[in-house]
C-alpha cells in the first residue's frame, strides 16, 4: 500500500502536527506545549486538566475526568506526570504516523503516503481492533496504546517462559496485579515476542467477553513505526 512519508519523518518536528512522543513506563505520552499527555486508541473519550486542547486548528472541549478516573489518578496509574488524555473521539479525526524509536508522531487531516505491510482495522464501540496470530491462533484484539501490556484471555499463556508479576490498571476498575508470560505474537506478517497476561475476573469477563478476546498493547511498536489511518481502516507497519 502507498499510504510517501514526511519528508523530515525522522527528523525534528518542523510543523505544527508533528509532536515529540515518549515512552514511558510502557505509556505513549504525546508532548503539546511542553505537557505530556496519553496517546490512548483504546479510551472511547478524551479528558485532561485543561478545558481545551488545541490540535490542527481545532478546538475541543474536555471533560475533567472520564469514568471516574481523574488525572491525579491518571498521572500516578502511570507514574508519569501529565496533563490529560488523548482518546479516540480526537485520534479518530486524524491520520497517525507513529515513530516510537523517533520519539514522534504526526497528526495529520490529509491523506498521507505510507509505504509498508497494511492490514485492516475494525472498530468495536469505537475502539479499533485488528487481527493477530497468538502461538499460532487467530485473535482478535483491540489496538490499544494507552495499555502498556497485550493480554488474552483464552487460557493460552500458560505453557510460555514466564515474564514475571507486573502491576497495571484499567480506568473504572483501578489497579491490579498480572502474572506475565513471553508469547509469540504475529501482525501484518511481522513477527513480535511481547509480555501478555490475562485479565482478572471480573475486568476480564466485563471488557473481554462480548467482542474481540485480547488487547494489543505498546510493546510491538517499540521498535517500528506505523501509520494509523482510522477513517480508513488500516494500519500500514513500516517494513
Amino acid at each position: 500500500m502507498a499510504v510517501s512519508a514526511m519528508p523530515c519523518w525522522r527528523g525534528i518536528p518542523d510543523n505544527e502536527h508533528m509532536y515529540p512522543l515518549h515512552l514511558k513506563h510502557g505509556h505513549l505520552f504525546v508532548q503539546i506545549d511542553n505537557e505530556l499527555w496519553l496517546l490512548d486508541t483504546g479510551s472511547p473519550e478524551s479528558f485532561g486538566e485543561r478545558s481545551a486542547l488545541c490540535m490542527q486548528g481545532r478546538v475541543f472541549q474536555l471533560p475533567k475526568n472520564y469514568q471516574g478516573m481523574s488525572v491525579a489518578d491518571l498521572s500516578g496509574y502511570t507514574q508519569v506526570e501529565c496533563v490529560g488524555l488523548i482518546g479516540a473521539d480526537i485520534i479518530g479525526l486524524f491520520d497517525l504516523l507513529i515513530d516510537v524509536p523517533a520519539g514522534l508522531v504526526d497528526f495529520m487531516t490529509e491523506s498521507t503516503p505510507f509505504d509498508g505491510r497494511e492490514i485492516s482495522v475494525a472498530h468495536f464501540m469505537g475502539i479499533p481492533v485488528i487481527e493477530t496470530m497468538v502461538a499460532g491462533q487467530p485473535v482478535e484484539m483491540f489496538f490499544d496504546t494507552g495499555s502498556q501490556l497485550t493480554y488474552v484471555q483464552d487460557g493460552i499463556l500458560q505453557d510460555f517462559p514466564e515474564a514475571g508479576l507486573m502491576q497495571d490498571f484499567y480506568h473504572g476498575y483501578g489497579e491490579f496485579n498480572v502474572n506475565t508470560h513471553f508469547v509469540p505474537v504475529v501482525i501484518g506478517q511481522r513477527p513480535y515476542n511481547v509480555r501478555c497476561g490475562e485479565l482478572p475476573g471480573l475486568l476480564g469477563d466485563s471488557v473481554l467477553s462480548k467482542g474481540p478476546r485480547g488487547i494489543m498493547g505498546t510493546e510491538w511498536l517499540t521498535d517500528c513505526r506505523i501509520g494509523y489511518f482510522p477513517g480508513r481502516g488500516v494500519i500500514v507497519i513500516d517494513p
